[in-house]
């Protein structure tokens, strides 16, 4: 009796062990979840990086399912060859851990989401770097020097409609990156930065746009002016050949003294015209 005693004591002491073994291996799945969600839910580093990370824990995730799944089939083979079934405490947190384990799901779709959202970034990035170099061409024209006073003007209002297009372009990216960055926080700093060196260039040209544009204004209004002083110039010159070609009539004094007058009248004007 006693021998049996101590065999039934020994196996007890034996399944408690087993039973402990069996709880710490479910405890440690159970912690690694826990982590896991809290990872999931407060991100903290930059995305690439974040990417790998999600990468490993769905490797993780895999090797957890995979030995809860072969400590279950273990657990029920044992207990299968003492002819009994699972105790209920450990048949329930098995499957506890296993629903926990669905988690894998959730690392997945992390994944996809941080992938389309790096996407997103990329093409903002693409069209802020093809902005920027559209500024940079009007830019350049609007600095060019030419004689061509006409062709200028042409030119001026040209590279204004094409300044227009980009401003707008610059106020829908500028939104929908503010947009995007009130659910993409950890890529919002890179773009913001963009956009704000993106909106220092398109000032530049604005101011380089409306200072060109006023030179061409003062150099039309300047144009005229000398043209219709050289007009002038040009009919006096024409009326001065007149009376130094023409016949001196000596009729009379007066008639002489009036060709004199005029003769001076035209000679003043000109010279103080040239």
């Amino acid at each position: 009796m006693q021998e049996k005693v101590k065999s039934n004591g020994k196996l007890v002491r034996q399944e408690l062990q087993e039973r402990e073994v069996v709880e710490t291996q479910i405890n440690s799945v159970k912690s690694w979840v826990q982590e896991t969600k809290e990872y999931l839910g407060n991100p903290t580093i930059e995305v690439d990086a974040q990417l790998q990370e999600l990468q490993i824990l769905l490797t993780e995730a895999t090797n957890h399912r995979q030995n809860i799944e072969k400590l279950a089939e273990e657990q029920k083979n044992k207990y299968l060859g003492l002819c009994t079934i699972v105790p209920s405490e450990i048949s329930l947190q098995l499957a506890e851990v296993a629903l926990d384990l669905k988690i894998y799901d959730q690392i997945q779709e992390k994944v996809k989401e941080i992938e389309q959202s790096k996407t997103m970034s990329q093409e903002f990035s693409r069209q802020i770097q093809q902005v920027a170099k559209d500024l940079t061409t009007i830019l350049t024209k609007l600095k060019a020097k030419t004689d061509n006073l006409v062709q200028a003007k042409t030119d001026q209002k040209v590279l204004g409609e094409e300044l227009d297009g980009c401003n707008s372009r610059l106020m829908e990216l500028d939104a929908a990156v503010q947009k995007f960055s009130e659910q993409h926080s950890h890529l919002s700093k890179p773009l913001a930065k963009k956009i704000g060196k993106l909106t220092e260039l398109q000032q530049q040209t604005v101011r380089q746009a409306e200072n060109r544009l006023s030179k061409l204004n003062q150099a039309a209004s300047h144009l005229e002016e000398y043209n219709e002083m050289l007009e002038l110039i040009l009919k006096w010159i024409e009326k001065a050949k007149v009376l130094v070609h023409g016949n001196i009539a000596w009729n009379s004094a007066n008639q002489l003294r009036e060709q004199y007058i005029s003769h001076q009248v035209t000679l003043r004007r000109t010279v103080s015209k040239e």
